[in-house]
This record gives structure tokens, C-alpha cells and sequence, in this order.
């Protein structure tokens, strides 16, 4: 009847206060009350909610007191939990409120939300809250809560967090210094959790410019004696003379892991540092370290039980598989042959096709097979990649266009690695048709222009390792469409094809594509050789 009473309307602020404060009354009994319900938890939930956003402070502080009441009351609790995803944007609505009782009403609540719920049910809210608050310290707020809540992870198989650290990856370029901060130690939290390839995986997505900006931010506030611990992980740092040291070189963090899937302690060693210039670095597997037998052993078993993991990709791909096979161990694989490499990645490389070849497609599957296979295209022959590189870009370009923020940026990277790995031929014949037809004006809004983007961005890697007779003599099926892309309004695309243009250049030679270039204007051709002479 209470509950009826708020949601109907005419009510002044002091008749709804006493309303939410006779609603706390019996919240505060943790005695297990018959009445509960989902039903009346739907209608809870629609009054605490149009409450908290009161334009009277008290009616919201008073609304925010009693959804703490009731989070902590096991029962009523419980109930609450499936509600997290409006109960926590509405609470960050008011977390940069002008009254001080309003703020650290809000805080309260969801300092209590944190400590009740699982992390990822509480992630999945704060997804929410990204979209919703849009005032500099309400995004601040949401940064340092995300960096709390993610400390209390235990290795949950959800995937709010990659949203969350795409979010903070965009928020890392933002104009505001504040928001700047809080959004590159939220990313180095993750960063320094040993979710290496993960963060690698979501800077890939970002523009090229602000990329190496970003990357350079989060390794810099990464402390080298500062240790970040949770359950499942415990992170060993260099100390701060072996981080000067090797100033310029890659670092390793060391850390213990228990593999859920077969009970073997695990050491996994994960670069920190990666190359500016690269999204994701390579695998290094040319490198053979002598090791003892037993160590061999060690290796030959652990590679043993991955190939038996991934042979279950083609039958039934399942998100586990590959969130257990994404942290790939280098310095073990140096210890196996390399034939054993081959047939693991070619597991993988299955899976990972079976996935993005489905007649629909799980999100979060393709989200976990793409971030897998950016680390195991160094494993898989170039004659299996180069069999299906025509559909799998196709595909990828696709997932690219997906709203799905983390979905498009590890397909991008997974589309960049895949032409890294394939031949550059191959990879050039593929791409060039792929490039904004240079007889019609070029799509510049929109999912065209971001479908562009993403084909310069796969185009540009491979203008990098193609041959110079094999580049000079195909150059009719690019130059074209690069040189109008470069006429482009938006800005990205101009910058990439700028990027296409010098490659190329410095491949087979100003004069080769002086007759694609002769009808830019000057400062168009001056900006290009003052690249070239940058590069």
C-alpha cells in the first residue's frame, strides 16, 4: 500500500519522506518477511528509482537511506541484485549532487551495493552509468569505483569489465586533465593485473594518434613497487632500480595462477611493455631458452592439456575455452617443438572460425575467440590462414560495425594481427578492392566511414611488409581510392590514408606514385613528403 501511495501523484516532499521512512521501518528487520516478492521488488525498485531523482534533496537522501535498508537485509538484498543495472546509474546521477548529505548518501549506497554483490553483476551496472552520466565527476566517481570494484574480482568469466576498460580507454583521451588521470589509473589497475592482452586488445580500437599517447600514460603510472592482488592472482613487480636498468626494454611481470581447468599451477609471464608503434605485439617464439628435463616435461604436458582444450573449439566453443587459452605462456611454448605449436593454433584457428562463422553470433563468444587468436596467429601455418583470409576479413569488418564497443575494438585487432601473419600479397589483393571507390565521392558519416576506417587500418600493416616489385606493380588498385580518402572531411580517414600514402611511398619511390599524386594541391604533396622524411 506504501508503495502505491509514492507512485501515485500529487504527493509533496514531506508525505514521500515519511512514506520511504515507514518503507525503511520494515526493511530493517532482517526477519524473513512471507510478503517479499519479485513483483513487489518491481515496484520497489520504480520508486526508489523516480525518488533518488527527486528535485528535493531530502525526498532523494531520505530514498537513498532506504535502499541502503534494504540492501542490507539479506532477503530484500537478494531481490535488489537483479536490479543493479538502473539502481546504479541513478545512484551516480546524484554522486556529484550540490548537497553534501546527497553525496555521501549516494556513496554509502553504493559502497554497500560493492561489498553485497558479485563483481560482475555490479560491472554490468556500471556499464549502464557510462551511458547515462555525462558531468566530469560523476565520470570521475565511475572510474575510481570501477578500480575498487575490479580489485575484488575472483576470476569471474563476465565480460562488463572489457567495457568498462574500453570506457576508460576512451574517457584516457578526453579533454579534461581530470578525467584524463582517473581514466589512465583505472586502465593501469587492469593493466598491472597481469589482463595484459586485454588492455593491448581494447587500444587497438583507439585512433592511431592518441594510441602510443595512451599506452605511454598507463605504463608510466604503473609503479613498479606497488602490488595489486586479488584471489585468483598475485603480481610480482620489478623493483625500481631493474625498471631503470632496463629502460627501453620489455618488462616481465611474473604471475602465480591457478588453472581452473586442470588444477596445475601455472607461471605466466606477460610483457608490460609493447611496442608503440604495434597494437599487440607479437609472439616471440624464435627464442629457445635451455631449460632442464624436468622443465621440458613440464612444457610438453602443459602444451598437452591446451592442444586437448582447444581440440573441443570445433566441436563446442565455449568462452571458458578460450579466456583459458587468451594468457599464452611464450617462454613455455620455446620449450615444445614447433610442430606441437602448429597443431595448437591450428585448434585455436578452428574455433575461433567455427565462432565468427555462426549463422548468429554470440557476442561474448566472439569477443572471447577474437581476443584468443590475436595471441596465436604466430602459431598457425600461413597456408591455413591464407585458405579463409578473405572471408574472415569480411567478417571481421562486419564485427567492426558492431555496437558492442569491446566486440568491434578486439575485432579490429584481430584484423590487423590476421594481416600482420598472412601473406602480404595475399593480404594486399584482398583489402585494395575493399578501399572507398575513388570514382564516387567516399563515405564519410557514419557506419560507412567507420567501415572505411577499418579497412585503411587492416590495409596499412600490410603496406608495411609487401615487397616493392610486388607493391609498384599493383599500385592502380590503391593509390587511386588513397589519394581521394585523402581529400576526406573526416579526420580519421584523412589521417590513415595519409599513413597508406607514405608507406607506400617510402616502399617503392616518390617518383612511382607521382602520377597518382600530381592533381593534389601543394600543400596536400608537401604534407606527405614531410611525413616520409618523419617516418
Amino acid at each position: 500500500a506504501v508503495l502505491r501511495h509514492l507512485l501515485s501523484s500529487g504527493l509533496v516532499w514531506n508525505e514521500k519522506i515519511a512514506c520511504l521512512q515507514q518503507l525503511e521501518m520494515v526493511l530493517q528487520s532482517h526477519d524473513d518477511n512471507p510478503m517479499f516478492s519479485s513483483d513487489l521488488f518491481d515496484m520497489f525498485n520504480d520508486v526508489i528509482i523516480g525518488e533518488i531523482g527527486d528535485a528535493h534533496y531530502k525526498v532523494a537522501s531520505q530514498a537513498m537511506e532506504t535502499l541502503c535498508a534494504a540492501m542490507r537485509n539479506p532477503q530484500s538484498g537478494y531481490y535488489l541484485s537483479h536490479y543493479l543495472e538502473s539502481l546504479i546509474p541513478a545512484l551516480f546521477l546524484r554522486i556529484s549532487d550540490s548537497k553534501e548529505i546527497v553525496r555521501s548518501h549516494a556513496s554509502e549506497a553504493l559502497g554497500i551495493i560493492k561489498d553485497k554483490n558479485d563483481p560482475d553483476a555490479v560491472m554490468q551496472g556500471l556499464v549502464g552509468a557510462t551511458r547515462a552520466c555525462k558531468a566530469v565527476k560523476a565520470q570521475c566517481a565511475i572510474m575510481v569505483y570501477f578500480e575498487e570494484v575490479f580489485a575484488t574480482y575472483k576470476g569471474s568469466s563476465g565480460n562488463s569489465w572489457r567495457s568498462m576498460l574500453a570506457f576508460c580507454l576512451r574517457m584516457a583521451t578526453n579533454k579534461n586533465p581530470e578525467v584524463r588521470e582517473h581514466a589512465v589509473a583505472a586502465c593501469a589497475r587492469v593493466y598491472y593485473s597481469g589482463k595484459v592482452a586485454a588492455v593491448e586488445a581494447a587500444l587497438s580500437g583507439l585512433p592511431t594518434s592518441p594510441r602510443a599517447t595512451v599506452r605511454k600514460a598507463i605504463e608510466t603510472s604503473v609503479r613498479p613497487t606497488e602490488t595489486v592482488s586479488s584471489l585468483s592472482e598475485a603480481i610480482a613487480c620489478p623493483d625500481e632500480e631493474d625498471s631503470s636498468a632496463q629502460s627501453g626494454e620489455s618488462q616481465m611481470s611474473i604471475s602465480m595462477m591457478k588453472d581452473e581447468a586442470d588444477g596445475i599451477p601455472v607461471t605466466d609471464i606477460s610483457p608490460v611493455n609493447s611496442d608503440a608503434e604495434d597494437a599487440l605485439e607479437d609472439l616471440d617464439v624464435s627464442s629457445r631458452p635451455s631449460a632442464s628435463e624436468d622443465t621440458q616435461d613440464a612444457g610438453a604436458l602443459r602444451i598437452a592439456q591446451l592442444q586437448e582444450l582447444a581440440a573441443t573449439l570445433s566441436d563446442t566453443p565455449s568462452e571458458e575455452a578460450f579466456r583459458c587459452l587468451s594468457e599464452i605462456d611464450s617462454a613455455l611454448l620455446a620449450l615444445v617443438p614447433v610442430d606441437d605449436h602448429n597443431r595448437l593454433g591450428v585448434a585455436v584457428w578452428s574455433g575461433f572460425l567455427k565462432v565468427i562463422r555462426a549463422e548468429k553470433i554470440d557476442e561474448d563468444l566472439a569477443c572471447a575467440a577474437c581476443s584468443t587468436i590475436i595471441s596465436y596467429f604466430n602459431l598457425i601455418p600461413k597456408e591455413r590462414i591464407e585458405e579463409n583470409i578473405d572471408s574472415v576479413i569480411e567478417i571481421l569488418l562486419k564485427l567492426n560495425a558492431a555496437p558492442n564497443y569491446e566486440l568491434s575494438s578486439v575485432a579490429t585487432g584481430a584484423g590487423i594481427q590476421l594481416v600482420k601473419a598472412a601473406d602480404p600479397a595475399d593480404s594486399y589483393s584482398t583489402l585494395a578492392p575493399l578501399l572507398p571507390d575513388a570514382d564516387k565521392m567516399p563515405p564519410f558519416q557514419g557506419d560507412d566511414a567507420r567501415y572505411a576506417c577499418c579497412v585503411l587500418k587492416f590495409f596499412r600493416p600490410c603496406l608495411r611488409k609487401i615487397s616493392a616489385p610486388q607493391l609498384r606493380a599493383a599500385l592502380d588498385m590503391s593509390m587511386p581510392s588513397l589519394c581521394r580518402c585523402f581529400e576526406s572531411p573526416h579526420p580519421e580517414i584523412r589521417h590513415l590514408s595519409l599513413d597508406c600514402i607514405v608507406s607506400i611511398q617510402q616502399c617503392v619511390g616518390r617518383d612511382a606514385t607521382s602520377d597518382f599524386t600530381q592533381s593534389m594541391t601543394k600543400t596536400q604533396q608537401k604534407l606527405i613528403e614531410i611525413q616520409c622524411q618523419k617516418s
